[in-house]
């Protein structure tokens, strides 16, 4: 009967009393056709009766037993799914501690049908490293002796993707001085100079970057096939050398972000694999004699080359020489410098390096500065140059190793990281349209890399400080739409909101500030964003919400370098709100108090210094108004602020009666703001060109206005033409503005 039936499920009968009708089976005699053939008898109305009852309580516990059973199958042919692949993050349900009952009977089959630490490199080289660290372990602890050095670098790979790196690093470091695998003992060398430069340790992951270089040949432990990564590393660590590691924030509107590292632990497993490290190398092409040094040209200038160096060994002053006579440059030693050099001695055997990459690989450990001017190579030691010079002699250096990584065949994310330096270091330089053409060029080559975050949060500043707001604020909204979760995202919507304080626009300042406040949780932006909100808010005249939102995150304010800022703000807004002008009398005493701290140091954004001025007017303190808008101009702010500045000083003249000191300022204002606000300032104009007699003036600028005014504005323009013919006595066309119909030019 059930062989029509999906796999695992039985036909159910029904009970007597079921709504439900019962369905024939087939030939065979069932419930309801005994029922039928039974009716005249008593035994069975019996039985049935006896039946129906016990229908009535099985029916339920029926179902819930079918129920459980489809589950069961569900689950049966979905709980072996397709596992995830190596680059995701999350472990399947399959792997994780909370397993069923028939997960954690596969998971233990698996562990007992493979080698011992089989399922362990499984679950490293997919990225589960707490899963594949616990078998290490466990495998561990059932040997005697020694560990294998390849197990003690698979437990290090573990601690490492864990984030334990200060462990991992100590791991690392006993593995590369152990020397019973080179290939071993260089992976461990190059993963903890990743990890130096992940934790910004600048001057430990130089000098391991550079002795990988130094011993880079193709027969070496590392071979040429990590040279482009270790050029690109050196060239960032130097460039941070240069320009610092500090990261983007608030009060540093102008530090781009720092490119960051992709390798995962994972990807240094095939380190281990005995076909790695196992048998020789493969030998090169070319043959290779002791003591040789190669050059291929790579581009007009002299340092544009490759140099090969072929088991070199002696002082650091004869290596450089050689390096120095490949290029055709003649080395200039300082005293100090070639003292340093010749007391070290060493032997040095690599791959095909740029000449600039040879050449820091072989000063830096050594802290000697070099520079390439008039075909002449001068060297000197950091410590006799000032700081501003070691910088720029970094930058410099920094900017040839990346340039040549730049240059290379292999287009990946990861060789594109060199574009993110190079648009750093020339952002750095003042080369802002350089370091743009950078951040662009790597945004359309890698547009899925997860750098792309940086390069439009980088984008998005240099094109602020370019003055290129509209341009900005698309970067800045870029970096939301690309990674919604990353640290940057709250950091953008704050500089997106200050874009529209710079612009002018305020009542869009306000939503993307809200946001940054909102998200912003537990880091410096959120202060910020809460301080950029309360400006937006005032600046839009709405003083009860900005009242109130300070009075909700007070305890986040409270900290003495948001104090003078948050009591102004706090102060101006129940100075504006307040209708009794007792009050208000009293109000604006504080207010007086909360400007003379505001003057000091202030967490204010560049706005911010309209609403000091219009504090100042409304207190009737017009020079000190003036004072401070003239002084916000000095100090450079954008345009559309410098317009609004220029604004309320002709407000303020207009209504002090100062009628040519307006109209300065309103034709500054007429000729380069905004539409709407130009529009404003020329009407001012107009009337007060009627109202000190002269009518031809303001005809004209009525007619100017009437080219681009809006439907609105039309009727206020024609009234004003108006009053203008009427002076000048041409009542004809007074009476047609009057009307509501433009006259004739």
């Amino acid at each position: 009967k059930n062989q029509d039936l999906p796999l695992g499920m039985t036909r159910m009968t029904l009970p007597t009393k079921s709504r439900i009708p019962a369905k024939a089976e087939g030939p065979g005699p069932t419930l309801a056709t005994e029922a039928i053939d039974g009716l005249g008898k008593e035994s069975h109305r019996g039985k049935l009766r006896q039946m129906g009852n016990a229908g009535r309580f099985a029916w339920p516990v029926v179902c819930l037993f079918q129920l459980g059973l489809v589950a069961g199958v569900y689950f049966s042919r979905t709980g072996n799914g397709s596992a995830p692949t190596s680059g995701d993050a999350a472990e399947p349900a399959a792997f994780s501690a909370h397993d069923s009952g028939t997960e954690k009977h596969s998971i233990t089959s698996a562990h007992h049908s493979l080698p011992d630490t089989a399922q362990a490199d499984d679950f490293l080289k997919r990225g589960w490293y707490e899963h594949a660290l616990t078998r290490y372990e466990a495998s561990a602890e059932g040997r005697t002796g020694d560990l294998p050095i390849s197990l003690r670098f698979k437990v290090a790979l573990c601690r490492d993707g864990l984030g334990e790196w200060d462990r991992a690093i100590a791991e690392y470091g006993e593995i590369a001085g152990l020397g019973e695998n080179d290939q071993i003992s260089a992976a461990a060398r190059l993963a903890r100079a990743r990890l130096w430069f992940r934790m910004r340790n600048l001057d430990e992951s130089k000098r391991a970057l550079c002795e990988l270089l130094l011993q880079s040949t193709p027969e070496g432990p590392t071979g040429t096939t990590v040279i482009p990564e270790l050029s690109r590393l050196l060239g960032l660590t130097l460039a941070m050398n240069a320009l610092g590691t500090e990261a983007p924030e608030p009060k540093r509107e102008s530090t781009l972000a720092l490119p960051a590292l992709d390798s995962r632990p994972e990807s240094q497993f095939t380190w281990t694999e005995p076909a790695a490290n196992g048998g020789p190398r493969k030998p090169t092409s070319e043959a290779r004699v002791p003591g040789s040094l190669d050059v291929w040209p790579t581009g007009p200038a002299i340092q544009d080359c490759d140099v090969t160096v072929t088991a070199q060994r002696g002082t650091l002053t004869e290596i450089i020489r050689r390096v120095a006579d490949s290029a055709n440059a003649t080395c200039v030693w300082t005293d100090a410098a070639r003292a340093s050099a010749d007391r070290r001695t060493t032997e040095i055997s690599t791959g095909r390096l740029p000449w600039p990459l040879l050449l820091a690989s072989l000063t830096e450990p050594l802290l000697i500065s070099w520079e390439l001017r008039d075909e002449k190579l001068y060297l000197c030691n950091y410590g006799e140059i000032g700081a501003e010079d070691c910088a720029d002699r970094r930058a410099k250096i920094a900017k040839l190793i990346l340039l040549a990584a730049a240059r290379e065949g292999n287009r990946s994310p990861e060789a594109g990281i060199a574009y993110l330096g190079l648009g750093n270091l020339s952002f750095a330089e003042d080369e802002l349209e350089t370091a743009v053409s950078w951040f662009e060029r790597f945004t359309k080559e890698f547009p899925r890399s997860a750098h792309c975050v940086q390069a439009h949060f980088n984008l998005g500043v240099v094109r602020r400080t370019l003055g290129e707001l509209a341009e900005a604020r698309t970067s800045f909204f870029q970096v939301v739409d690309t990674a919604p979760a990353h640290p940057l995202v709250p950091l953008s919507h704050l500089f997106v909101g200050r874009v529209h304080l710079d612009e002018g626009d305020f009542e869009g300042a306000v939503a993307p500030l809200r946001r940054a406040a909102t998200m912003a949780v537990g880091t410096d932006t959120r202060p910020a964003a809460v301080i950029d909100l309360a400006t937006a808010l005032l600046l839009v005249e709405n003083w009860r919400a900005a009242s109130a939102l300070l009075l909700e995150h007070h305890a986040l304010l409270d900290l003495p370098e948001f104090r003078p800022t948050v009591a102004f703000l706090g102060t101006y807004a129940r100075y504006l709100a307040l209708a009794d002008r007792k009050l208000a009398h009293r109000e604006g005493q504080a207010l007086v108090s909360a400007l003379m701290g505001i003057q000091s140091g202030s967490a204010l954004p560049a706005s911010g210094v309209l609403l000091v001025g219009r504090a100042f007017a409304g207190l009737g303190l017009s020079e000190q108004m003036a004072e401070t808008f003239e002084q916000a101009k000095r100090q450079g702010i954008s345009e559309p602020i410098a317009h609004e500045i220029s604004h309320e000083l002709a407000e303020f003249a207009h209504t002090t009666g100062k009628n040519a000191e307006a109209t300065k300022h309103y034709a500054a204002v007429f000729k380069n703001a905004r539409p709407s606000r130009s529009r404003h300032a020329g009407m001012r104009m107009a009337e007060i060109a009627l109202d000190d007699q002269r009518p031809d003036d303001c005809l004209r600028l009525c007619r100017q206005l009437l080219a681009d005014a809006e439907k609105s504005e039309i009727p206020v323009i024609l009234r004003l033409m108006g009053k203008a013919f009427e002076k000048s006595g041409d009542h004809k066309h007074a009476a047609q503005c009057f009307a509501g119909q433009c006259p004739a030019p």
